[in-house]
């Protein structure tokens, strides 16, 4: 099966970094983000909603966002940017589709030598001071099963890479998905995974067709 298109989420899988739990520690509001996330993720509260509730609690700035950037980069995952330019020299298509925020994570994919117009992340809005003003809720990562929706419009074999819930929601839309664990490992996810890996690196064996070598494992 030749993989005509890459999908990566970006926290906890571009890099080790959580955005959203890094804003929410610099502002003092960790665990009121955290119970929010929780309820969303259990169903409990809308999707869209936990996320205006989690960002009016956080009220991320220009600066945060350009410092969260910083922060990406220095905590990049091991083998990101080799794993990318093979694959863009393979001519695979790489995306990142996150429920983080623009433009830190556009930062991120840059620097990795992804294509600005692959990048699907929230966009927030400031005000002429750079304070914070709200965000896009038209976009899909905005949105209950927003990764999915994104995957679905992407024409083409598809395989996704990614630690969590909502990067499981895509897989009815992709060929492969592969659950990431060297940043995060969560049961959940490696129940709905095709693949699980530990290191990035070892996409290239799959993207080479030596699946075998990476059949899926989940301990209890």
């Amino acid at each position: 099966m030749k993989i005509e298109n890459v999908l990566f989420d970006c926290d906890s899988t571009l890099t080790t970094v959580e955005g959203i739990d890094e804003l929410a520690r610099w502002k003092g509001v960790h665990q009121e983000v955290v119970d929010l996330t929780d309820l969303a993720m259990d169903g409990r509260l809308d999707f869209t909603q936990a996320l205006e509730k989690r960002l009016e609690l956080i009220m991320p700035s220009k600066a945060d966002l350009q410092r969260l950037a910083e922060i990406y980069l220095k905590n990049a995952v091991d083998g990101a940017e080799e794993v990318i330019r093979y694959l863009k020299s393979e001519r695979v298509d790489v995306y990142v589709i996150s429920g983080g925020f623009s433009p830190a994570v556009d930062v991120l994919a840059e620097s990795l030598g992804i294509d600005r117009k692959n990048v699907f992340a929230n966009t927030i809005r400031f005000d002429s001071k750079g304070d914070y003003a709200g965000f896009d809720r038209s976009l899909p990562t905005a949105q209950e099963n927003g990764k999915a929706l994104v995957a679905k419009q992407i024409p083409g074999r598809k395989m996704m890479v990614g630690d969590g819930i909502s990067d499981a929601q895509v897989k009815p839309y992709v060929d492969l998905f592969v659950a990431f664990t060297g940043v995060k490992r969560r049961h959940a996810v490696l129940a709905e995974a095709d693949v699980e890996i530990g290191y990035l690196r070892d996409l290239l064996s799959i993207v080479k067709g030596e699946f075998t070598a990476h059949k899926k494992r989940v301990k209890s």
